[in-house]
């Protein structure tokens, strides 16, 4: 991806920034999409990304974990390489017949070969059982136990609406409902009622609320959110497929990652309905051991309280059952930290929902949290033991190996001494019968030698004859020549007289031919000059225009690629100023400058899009209120909400030059009336004026 839009850019950051700190943090992409309020296509987007950069890998229950993998996965064990690839990893049975398989190469029998032989076979089968005891060890990954189901998928056709019936379960057969589903642009969009739910406590103390699941053709099981615990049990909500499941189950919070056994309802088609193709999927589920036994559960939850609260309630002691306590003591501190501020404010006012709601959410989410990294990091943990066993057999056919090594260099010292001794004796009587052999060569020379001398003396009386011929002939060729050659030279001095006469009359030919072709070449090339010179001007205005227009363009499509970036994060409008980014009164605490953390959540998105803008931009921070209190009250409120936001973005990693101002305006620069709450409410602002049109 050469170039990112810069929305995701700042989601790129914010779950980055997650994982560096928790580097345990385990998450399921729905458990993405809620704590960073990211859409289906934002969050696929983020993860392709982060997979794709190594630093996140998926595990086998769907969720993503921070990778630690090296950046090309081998082994090396002498000449040969072996590839490692986590993907492939086995049961224990099949890591148990690979190693079985090992010891079998190990014991086999050397019978019918030397002590040499049977000592380097040694070697090399418990260097291969090294091998594959290592290649074991790397591939090794926690195996987590679930339930697996069916559940039957049905396909939705594109541009049409279906609708669907909900039936109850055994565990539930009073149960009905139904579901539209409308199948557009390659999504699914749900409306779903249910009637005749039975109180979810009715399936066991564990239980206190219902959630809908919706599971994809590949297994996936997707969260699309808890019913409600007031009013009608109706649901909307969007998948990004047109094929699968709908399913609802009791559960002891909303949060949860995987559906529990306690399923209610299952989808049906209508009598008389089609579509395009039905089948059952597979898809995995918790096996609900967390959530059985331990009837205490019930004192510890109360009598009588609302569901988010039972719910948070739950979720913490749910995650003490997942070993939280031992294997994430932080993140079980935060959920407990929370839950004490739920448990505070419910016994202020139990009726009061927006007072307690806020914390018991949090409370279910950071425990869902605890629980995933607590059983992410119990597996850690069983896998570390697992590999220290398989190190501690590694070393021990290491040592094994060592000694047959040993065993084998004893032997082939002493076999190498024997063969040294063979070879000197065999080196002696060589030694005689090449002195032997040197004499006889040596009378077969002084033979051949004399030979040469008389051929060579025939053979140079020979050449000396040849040489006498050959000088006679020479010279009558001499001779010969010298007589041509002064013919020839009379003949080149009369053809150089009429070479000379031809020459002087085509040069003055030449000279005029010259002179009339000179005056036609300066005529074109001033005829040349002035076109060149027009041509020339017309490309540099029409290059100049062509520029002009595009930096143009390029400067508004950036322009208005911020303005809807920014607009899918807050209120945003254009005026003749710049972009005026809108953060409302609900985003701080009632009278303070305090961000509340869905305002931080926010202003860390629009820092990240800032920060990836590449043109010129400045920033002013314009804190407003309404009529309500003494001017003085509202100026300094005014003025600290402004400075509130600007310090956070500047925290983000905006740069401080990009900074033009902070000023609070009270209730001065109203953009409603104040004798209305609604008008009030929206008077009680911070607006960020993002002046783009910088040059």
């Amino acid at each position: 991806m050469n170039e990112r839009d810069p929305q995701i850019e700042g989601l790129l950051q914010m779950v980055r920034g997650e994982y560096l700190k928790m580097p345990n943090l385990s998450l399921a992409p729905p458990q993405m999409q809620r704590m960073w309020a990211m859409n289906d296509r934002e969050c696929a987007v983020v993860i392709d990304a982060l997979v794709r950069d190594r630093f996140l890998y998926p595990t086998p229950e769907g969720h993503y974990v921070r990778s630690f993998l090296p950046s090309h996965p081998q082994r090396r064990f002498g000449q040969r390489t072996f590839e490692w690839h986590p993907a492939r990893t086995g049961t224990d049975d099949a890591r148990r017949r690979q190693l079985n398989w090992s010891a079998a190469v190990i014991a086999c029998r050397t019978r019918g070969r030397s002590f040499q032989q049977e000592a380097s076979m040694a070697v090399r089968t418990t260097f291969f059982a090294l091998v594959a005891l290592c290649v074991a060890a790397a591939g090794v990954q926690p195996v987590l136990a679930a339930d697996s189901r069916t559940a039957l998928a049905i396909r939705y056709e594109e541009g049409k609406s279906t609708d669907i019936r909900l039936d109850g379960t055994s565990a539930s057969p009073r149960v009905t409902g139904k579901a539209e589903i409308e199948a557009k642009k390659g999504k699914a969009l749900i409306q779903l009622e249910l009637k005749d739910l039975p109180a979810a406590a009715s399936f066991g103390p564990y239980y206190v609320t219902y959630v809908v699941w919706g599971v994809t053709p590949e297994g996936r099981t997707n969260n699309l959110g808890e019913l409600p615990w007031k009013g009608d049990a109706k649901l909307k909500a969007e998948l990004p497929v047109q094929r699968f499941a709908l399913l609802v189950t009791a559960e002891p919070y909303g949060a949860v990652a995987q559906p529990s056994p306690k399923v209610v309802a299952e989808n049906r088609l209508k009598p008389g309905e089609s579509v395009a193709s039905t089948g059952e999927i597979t898809y995995s589920g918790d096996d609900g051991s967390l959530y059985a036994g331990n009837s205490s559960v019930e004192s510890a939850l109360g009598a009588n309280v609302p569901v988010p609260v039972a719910s948070a309630r739950l979720s913490l002691i749910v995650a003490q059952r997942a070993g939280a306590k031992e294997f994430a003591r932080g993140e079980l501190a935060q959920a407990d930290q929370k839950l004490a501020q739920m448990e505070a404010a419910f016994q202020k006012k139990p009726k009061d929902e927006g007072n307690w709601g806020s914390f018991a959410r949090e409370t279910t989410h950071l425990a869902q949290t605890a629980r995933v990294n607590a059983g992410q990091r119990r597996a850690d943990a069983a896998l570390a033991a697992e590999r220290q066993a398989q190190a501690d057999a590694v070393a021990k056919a290491r040592n094994q190996a060592d000694a047959a090594l040993e065993a084998a260099r004893t032997e082939q010292q002493r076999a190498q001494a024997e063969r040294q001794a063979a070879e000197r004796a065999v080196a002696e009587q060589r030694a005689a019968a090449a002195e032997a052999e040197k004499a006889r060569l040596a009378a077969a020379g002084a033979q051949q030698q004399a030979n040469q001398a008389l051929q060579d003396a025939r053979a140079a009386q020979q050449q000396a004859e040849a040489s006498r011929t050959a000088q006679e002939a020479a010279l009558q060729d001499a001779r010969t020549a010298q007589q041509q050659a002064e013919a020839s030279r009379q003949a080149q001095q009369a053809a150089l007289q009429d070479a000379k006469t031809a020459q002087q009359q085509a040069e003055a030919s030449r000279q005029a031919q010259e002179a009339a072709l000179q005056d036609a070449k300066a005529a074109q090339l001033q005829a040349d000059a002035s076109r060149a010179s027009a041509d020339a001007a017309l490309r540099d205005a029409a290059g100049a225009r062509e520029a002009a227009a595009k930096a143009a363009a390029e400067r508004d499509a950036m322009r208005q690629k911020l303005e809807s970036s920014l607009s899918a994060i807050l209120d945003t409008r254009r005026e003749a100023r710049g972009l005026v980014v809108n953060l409302g009164d609900v985003l701080f605490d009632t009278g303070k400058s305090t961000l509340r953390p869905e305002a931080r959540e926010k202003l860390s998105r629009l820092t990240g899009v800032m920060i990836a803008y590449p043109g010129q931009y400045t920033l002013a921070f314009e804190g407003h209120t309404d009529s309500t209190g003494s001017d003085e009250l509202n100026n300094r409120l005014s003025q600290a909400r402004a400075e509130a936001v600007r310090d956070y973005v500047q925290g983000g990693g905006v740069r401080a030059e990009k900074v033009v101002g902070t000023r609070g305006f009270g209730k001065a620069q109203p953009v409603a009336s104040n004798d209305t709450v609604d008008g009030r409410q929206r008077n009680r602002r911070v607006e960020i004026v993002i002046d783009d049109q910088t040059h």
